[in-house]
Parts: structure tokens; sequence; C-alpha cells
């Protein structure tokens, strides 16, 4: 496999690759995103083609998968290469601090040293502080990619500090092109509950959540709100789901057709939804929700939030 190779994300790879044809690398990147869509295969997949001795590849802004860096990097065995993952949940500073050492050498055998922080949300405040310092000053023929699904728990000092790609959801035609490849197969209803993502589906579960999901938007538009919040994850799951659906909005005003939809099987639900407003409004509402969905650490109010988000789900799909 090459970075060409990876489905769903043509945006944020066209980007990388454009950068290796230049070869005008940025030092730190942070790629953000649900979960399951392809952020930390994208990432291993740019260290092979940073690394790739195949000239002609390399040329192509992509990865030979055949020289011999690109088989220690599909064998995790690159001297070069490092990834972080949390230990039971957490990313301690002792799982930071080495990462100075490591980038303070020069590369064994690649071109550049990567290292790839995973779940980089889950550092603790000792660890982000550790990463932060490391960010300021990035040694030369390095790079930092952090990958997060939770980007608004990382330091806002931190985010500055890296070149940001957004990983958008996956297309229903992504997510059967990708469990195809590994041997899966799902029906297009259980597809549709992926919302996005092919981390899978729990059955009825999901269904059920983006069942409500559709009816709190309904419930707002017609003068009601959104169901009180107990936990502050009942209000991140309240997000996670809205999400998927006003983006389908957007997609189903623009196109007219459930091709590109995350939850295909509710087209004609998601239809009925944008017929009161206009494609502008329907942007301006995703783009202020989704907003708010990465900034819910600086909103410690519950009631705050879901008040606003009630004003503008009415004003501007009502």
């Amino acid at each position: 496999m090459s970075l060409n190779d990876v489905i769903g994300q043509d945006r944020a790879v066209k980007i990388l690759s454009s950068m290796i044809k230049r070869e005008k690398i940025a030092a730190s990147f942070l790629f953000s995103g649900i979960s399951g869509i392809g952020k930390r295969l994208t990432a291993l997949e740019f260290a092979k083609a940073v690394n790739c001795k195949t000239p002609a590849s390399v040329k192509m802004g992509t990865s030979c998968d055949i020289c011999s860096s690109c088989r220690k990097i599909n064998s995790k065995i690159h001297p070069d290469i490092q990834i972080v993952t949390p230990d039971e949940g957490i990313i301690r500073i002792e799982q930071i601090r080495p990462i100075n050492e490591f980038l303070s050498f020069t590369p064994s055998e690649g071109k550049k040293k990567v290292v790839i922080i995973d779940e980089a949300d889950k550092m603790n405040p000792q660890a982000s502080n550790a990463a932060l310092k490391t960010l300021e000053e990035p040694p030369s023929n390095s790079i930092i990619i952090l990958v997060t699904s939770r980007e608004s728990n990382l330091l806002d000092t931190i985010v500055s500090r890296c070149i940001k790609l957004t990983f958008v959801p996956l297309p229903n035609k992504a997510i059967k092109s990708i469990l195809n490849k590994n041997n899966q197969t799902l029906n297009p209803a259980q597809i549709s509950l992926c919302r996005g993502s092919v981390e899978g589906v729990e059955g009825g579960d999901k269904e059920l959540k983006r069942n409500k999901g559709v009816t709190s938007i309904q419930d707002i538009i017609k003068g009601g709100g959104i169901e009180k919040w107990k936990e502050r994850e009942d209000m991140e799951e309240w997000f996670l789901t809205i999400i998927p659906i006003l983006r389908d909005m957007v997609i189903s005003k623009i196109k007219g057709t459930d091709e590109y939809l995350i939850n295909s099987d509710i087209k004609d639900e998601i239809k009925v939804l944008t017929q009161k407003t206009d494609i502008g409004n329907m942007v301006k509402c995703f783009d202020c929700v989704y907003g708010v969905s990465a900034k819910l650490h600086l909103y410690p109010n519950k009631l705050v939030v879901q008040n606003y988000m009630n004003n503008v789900i009415r004003d501007m799909l009502g």
C-alpha cells in the first residue's frame, strides 16, 4: 500500500503528496477527525513516502512499497520511525521525553525521523507540556504527527504550532471499498450506521442514536429543543451524532442525490430537513456546530452550549 492508496481522504493525501513532490515538508502536523477514517494509516503512509528510496515514486509524491525503507516501516522495524500510543488510556511524560533524544540524532537510514503520537488528546498535562516544548523548536530533519479524534482536548498552543489537516467522515462507497479490501461485508443499512467511520456497527444502538439525532433537529426546527444533557459525555455524543447529519443535509442540497451521503438509508428524512432553508444557511449551521464541537473544552456550562445550539439550528434551518 502507498499514500495514494488511502481511501476517502483525497484532500489530505493531495496536500501531503504535494509537499513531498516539492520537497517542502512541514515539521509538525495535526491529523484531526473522527475515529476510524484513516488518520493513523495516512500518517504511516506519509512516513513511508517521505523516506522512500525509489526516486520515481518520490517524484509522484508517494512510496514504492517495495524498497528496504518501505518494507521496514510496514514491518514496524524502521529505526527512524517511532509511534507513541496511550498506555492504559493515558500518554505520560515518560513516553514523550524520549522523543526529544530520538529526534536530536540525525536519521540513521531514512531522510527524516518521524514521530507519530496516536490519540494525542490523551496526553496528560505533563506530557502535553513536554510535547509543546518539542513543537516549539522541532529538530531539523524531523516530522512530528499528532493524530486525534478529540482536538478540543489538546492545548491551543499545541494546535497552533501544527499544520492541521482535517480528515472527513468516509462516504458509504469508501467504507464499502475498505471493508471489501479486508474481506468484510455489511449491507447498505449497516454501512449507513457506521456514521462515516470503519470502526464497525454496534447494532441497534447506533441506529437509535442516529434516529434521535434526526428527531433532535426536527424538534428544534419546530420550536422545541435538545433533550437535556445530563453529563458531558451526552453533549459530546450529541455532536458526534448531529455533525454527520448536518453534513448529509449540505450534500443532499448540493448534489440532489444520496450517492455521497453517510446516512443514505434515511435519505428521505434528510431531504425533508433541507426544505425550509437554503444552502448558505445550511453551510453556516454546519460550520458553527462543527466549530463549537472542536472547542468544547472552552465551554464548561452544558446549558449554555445547549441553548446556543438550539438557537443556531432554529435560526438557520427553521
